[in-house]
């Protein structure tokens, strides 16, 4: 059911009003850009009981252009390469305490950086009661 309002153009006053929202949203996402840099592809992180798998996509890059360090707490992948896919060439995660560099694997294929993580085991603390005389 239509209602009949005259000659009122609803379609030219809807994109009168949108035209600034728009404008403003690419201004927005342009400023953003500016101050953050631009966004690629970013790491995924997926937990189970066994631990963590960080995946990051890395299009066009293989297993000798990283280098994944840890220093303390600190896990950090990053690689000198250039990259039309990548905008970062950096990525920084804080681990559980515990997780020893044997529990840390990764592998590259297809494109895709994968970081295995152990959880680490949990220290269970024996309580003893002591006698008081």
């Amino acid at each position: 059911m239509w209602i009949n309002y005259g000659n009122y153009d609803w379609a030219r006053e809807y994109n009168r009003a949108i035209k600034p929202l728009r404008k403003d949203a690419k201004d927005l996402s342009k400023a953003l850009e500016e101050l953050f840099g631009a966004v690629g592809p970013q790491p995924g992180i997926t937990e189970s009981t066994d631990g963590w798998v960080i995946t990051v996509p890395v299009p066009g890059l293989k297993k000798g252009d990283f280098h994944l360090a840890r220093r303390g707490n600190k896990l950090t992948l990053s690689t000198n390469k250039d990259s039309q896919w990548l905008k970062q060439k950096s990525w920084a995660w804080t681990l559980e305490k515990g997780v020893k560099e044997k529990d840390i694997s990764a592998e590259c294929k297809d494109g895709i950086m994968k970081i295995s993580i152990k959880r680490p085991e949990k220290v269970v603390l024996e309580e003893n009661l002591i006698k008081i005389n």
